[in-house]
């Protein structure tokens, strides 16, 4: 079983956008890692929230909360903005990120500014592993047979 991180989360979201748009620059923040800007087109993915609340014992029930922000080139039209959309809306209603199955919540998008941004979340369980308790230090084992009356 695959340990479950916010950053493995971010990354198979990322790896995800990359796999479903090659052509399209796919980034972690509000720039790149040298600082720039990005070119359009682009996403720009924010995690927005995480949250986790314990359930029972050691199981947990955690939220991440994602904003991708889809900036077109200038002479992108709106109408390929909601196909985008549609298309966000199918790669993470199941997405399989290290072979595990998540599901999209709260799935919405609005335009701004002539840019995309489109917000889902994603509910699962985590199980934080059992404390180890005091091993016995050693047994003595005792035994006698008892014969006849």
């Amino acid at each position: 079983m695959n340990e479950v991180t916010v950053n493995r989360i971010r990354e198979g979201v990322m790896t995800l956008l990359t796999a479903r748009f090659p052509d399209i620059g796919v980034y972690g923040g509000e720039q790149t890692q040298d600082g720039q800007t990005p070119q359009s087109p682009c996403f720009l993915l924010k995690l927005l929230t995480a949250s986790q609340e314990q359930e029972l014992g050691r199981r947990y029930n955690r939220t991440l909360s994602f904003l991708i922000q889809y900036i077109p080139e200038a002479a992108q039209r709106g109408a390929s903005l909601h196909e985008t959309a549609e298309s966000l809306f199918e790669l993470f209603r199941e997405a399989v990120i290290d072979e595990t199955r998540y599901f999209g919540s709260k799935m919405k998008y609005e335009i701004v500014e002539k840019s995309l941004h489109f917000f889902f979340s994603f509910h699962f369980l985590v199980w934080q592993p059992a404390p180890e308790g005091p091993k016995m230090q050693s047994l003595e084992e005792e035994g006698h047979i008892k014969h006849g009356n």
